[in-house]
């Protein structure tokens, strides 16, 4: 995904040639999100970015999609203006928040990750649903209380601004209720592509969770990439070292059975609160 963080990911794969270390070579295509996860729908590529919910919904269309090695965690954030009184999410009662629209997997999130809390999203708030610049806008104009804010780097570039605070990362909300920090995109692919390239596969998850720790482990990568970080917007110092603080909660560095885990209980929501029509097979593999 151009102009995010996983395609910063794999701008660190290819640069410090993490890839090449684990006997392969990445061709690199970046798109628009939802043209990311129709690249890896119709084979345009072998494998990319998809999150659980989606990697569901095209399972009961008959496409049997894997997710098999981390990419990112859930990065939304729900933001305030600096100078509100809100001091928690139960503080946001009644109040109201800008989202993406219904059916989108930022809206599916925060409705699975709140009602993990035992929060009903679109009950106990006072839901505006709209485009992300539009609600930025009304945010800023004061019509807006709060805003789950959709993605990093713009929560690192909204929060560097000093203009805005966070009440409370979604992925915490998650993590409290289950262990571990909320899923979202994952490396995926068909499972026969996986069957077919079991040695592929592997070293592709292994690049992943290298470049992961390379990132977390290498302040440098921060000096020496100011170009991988301004394809993301990112250029101020500030901003970047205000995502650098992030980078802990948004690289998930590892893939096993706590991750399966996690994801499974993710779509099991999913099914209790009507958002999946029906239980799916598992859509997580781990290769060996």
């Amino acid at each position: 995904s151009k102009g995010q963080t996983e395609g910063f990911l794999t701008d660190i794969i290819k640069a410090y040639e993490i890839d090449k270390k684990h006997g392969i070579d990445l061709v690199v295509e970046k798109y628009d999100p939802l043209d990311a996860y129709k690249a890896i729908e119709e084979r345009k590529v072998d494998a990319g970015m998809m999150a659980p919910y989606p990697a569901a919904q095209a399972q009961l269309r008959g496409k049997d999609l894997r997710l098999f090695a981390p990419m990112r965690w859930n990065v939304t954030s729900l933001l305030v203006a600096q100078s509100s009184s809100y001091k928690s999410l139960e503080d946001l009662r009644g109040k109201k928040i800008g989202v993406a629209p219904c059916g989108s997997s930022f809206y599916i999130d925060a409705t699975i990750t709140l009602a993990s809390r035992g929060y009903k999203f679109k009950e106990d708030f006072n839901i505006v649903e709209g485009k992300t610049d539009v609600l930025v806008a009304m945010f800023e104009r004061g019509e807006l209380d709060a805003l789950v804010m959709l993605a990093e780097p713009r929560v690192s570039k909204q929060i560097a601004s000093g203009k805005v605070r966070e009440i409370v990362r979604l992925r915490d909300l998650w993590r409290e209720a289950t262990g571990d920090y909320a899923p979202c995109h994952s490396v995926t692919a068909y499972n026969d592509w996986i069957d077919a390239n079991m040695k592929v596969a592997k070293r592709l998850n292994a690049t992943f969770i290298d470049a992961i720790q390379f990132i977390q482990t290498h302040p440098e990568v921060f000096v020496q990439q100011k170009e991988a970080l301004k394809a993301m917007g990112l250029e101020s110092e500030s901003e970047i070292a205000q995502f650098r603080s992030m980078i802990p909660t948004i690289y998930p560095n590892r893939w096993d059975a706590t991750s399966e885990r996690t994801i499974a209980l993710f779509l099991s929501k999913a099914v209790e609160l009507g958002l999946l029509k029906q239980p799916v097979t598992s859509v997580t593999r781990v290769v060996r």
